[in-house]
């Protein structure tokens, strides 16, 4: 008889941690002991919906029903890690999500990679919040490319840290690379 070859299976990491699935789950938890009223709410336990790892993370912080937890405002948004890192911090079918320029322009996304206009349901680059990152100031990557922000020319390296330092003021493409950097050479 032969043998069905055996499949290799891949785990997520977010799937590696051990989920409450039922209400007798979590009298058994630390995170329940002492405290009144902590039960399973979807797969935490949690007093209220305010204290689980979806409020944090997404905003399900609003009960609804006896047991479900969903977005309820705006507020539950803003509280979010969705609204700091994606500028998920509106309400818009039931799910934290960007609407607008000002929930691109206060996320981690804008203040880091660039992302600070609303466009087509997401946040987009420009070249204004290209130009007001930590990547324009120390290296130059000022302008919209194909990756992101980058070095698109002379004027991109001027702007730089490292060619006021170091004279790195050259856009060069290194062997390999997908994108300029600055490089030495004239200022």
């Amino acid at each position: 008889m032969e043998r069905a070859p055996s499949k290799i299976v891949r785990a997520r990491t977010h799937d590696m941690f051990c989920k409450a699935s039922a209400e007798a789950d979590c009298t058994k938890t630390a995170v329940c002991q002492g405290k009144p009223g902590c039960r399973l709410f979807g797969t935490s336990c949690a007093s209220s919906c305010r204290e689980t790892e979806m409020c944090r993370r997404a905003g399900w912080c609003t009960l609804k029903g006896k047991d479900e937890c969903v977005v309820g405002s705006n507020a539950d948004c803003a509280a979010s890690s969705r609204c700091r890192e994606e500028g998920g911090c509106s309400i818009s079918e039931g799910r934290c999500e960007a609407t607008n320029d000002s929930d691109c322009a206060r996320s981690r996304g804008c203040k880091t990679f660039g992302q600070c206009n609303f466009l087509n349901g997401s946040c987009s680059l420009t070249n204004a919040g290209c130009e007001a990152t930590p990547g324009c100031k120390l290296l130059g990557k000022c302008t919209i490319g194909r990756l992101g922000c980058e070095v698109k020319g002379r004027l991109d390296c001027a702007k730089s840290e490292v060619c006021a330092k170091f004279g790195w003021c050259t856009p060069v493409r290194p062997p390999f690379s997908l994108e300029d950097q600055c490089a030495p050479g004239q200022r």
